[in-house]
């Protein structure tokens, strides 16, 4: 085994949530988070993969952040 190491930028940070004094089933409350607001992939090349394996991986870089719903 190898260790590959590069660095990536990510979103994090405290965001202006209200929690209600009375709470009821009918109401819906959406908590904001810190979440990319812009984004790029970046794909590295893992080296020494075995044959028939894919050595690419694809992972996310943060341009920018918000406080905004989280997208799933």
């Amino acid at each position: 085994p190898k260790c590959l190491v590069f660095q990536t930028s990510i979103c994090s940070g405290h965001c202006l949530t209200k929690e209600p004094v009375y709470k009821s089933p009918f109401s819906t409350i959406y908590q904001h988070v810190c979440t990319y607001r812009d984004v790029r992939y970046e794909t590295v090349r893992l080296p020494d993969c075995p044959p028939g394996v894919d050595p690419h991986v694809t992972y996310p870089v943060a341009l920018s952040c918000d406080c905004s719903l989280c997208t799933m």
